[in-house]
């Protein structure tokens, strides 16, 4: 579970798994999983955690080069929130899902694949502002002409993307919203992992302790 350093909630979290597997067990993989009967089954899973969360599922095939000569099957899903969720909400969340990959991906004997998170973490402004040099809201200034027709420029949000990132980080949002005092921290990063074994909740834990990277709190 990942640490709190209260208040800290999330809004949204993604998944994505490529991994290689055979047209047959990709056919049926891909049957099992689109079937009603098994959208049914997760609801119903994710009902009895009294957790509110809108689950979304996506297949996909992705193509590699021809040097490489295999294809890469996609899973990937996305919970989003009626509300944000402090981490313990959440994990109870993801733990049906969890459950169903694992099962699925062991089933299908899938050992060899990449993985990718995405999130959404938003901490009070009250309480956090954000780390180092990235100051929020900051007056931009534009020529005279143009601020004259336009009014004054202020920034509340900005993207970064990184390169080489040694916690597979590969891009970061950061917004500020003075109405509600939320900052958001969303992050995208690849996710390194030996084992099916709870990656799931792994991998949101890892974007939630980077998503931490990006605030301090104020003294």
């Amino acid at each position: 579970m990942v640490k709190e350093i209260s208040p800290i909630t999330c809004n949204w979290y993604c998944f994505c798994m490529r991994f290689v597997a055979s047209q047959k067990q990709w056919s049926i993989l891909k049957k099992e999983i689109k079937s009603k009967e098994y959208g049914k089954k997760l609801f119903a899973e994710l009902e009895k955690t009294n957790v509110k969360v809108k689950p979304q599922s996506i297949l996909g095939v992705l193509k590699k080069e021809p040097k490489k000569k295999r294809v890469d099957r996609l899973v990937a899903f996305r919970l989003d929130t009626e509300k944000p969720l402090n981490s313990k909400e959440f994990s109870k969340a993801l733990s049906p899902i969890q459950k169903r990959v694992v099962a699925l991906l062991k089933e299908y004997g899938v050992r060899d694949f990449d993985a990718t998170a995405c999130s959404e973490f938003i901490f009070n402004s009250k309480v956090f502002n954000p780390v180092g040099q990235l100051f929020l809201p900051a007056h931009i200034s534009l020529n005279p002409e143009l601020t004259k027709r336009l009014g004054e420029a202020k920034l509340t949000s900005f993207g970064i993307l990184f390169e080489n990132s040694p916690l597979g980080l590969r891009k970061a949002a950061i917004d500020l919203d003075e109405e509600t005092e939320a900052l958001s921290i969303a992050v995208g990063s690849s996710f390194k992992s030996a084992s099916v074994n709870k990656i799931i909740a792994n991998a949101y834990k890892h974007t939630a302790e980077i998503a931490k990277l990006f605030v301090v709190k104020k003294k």
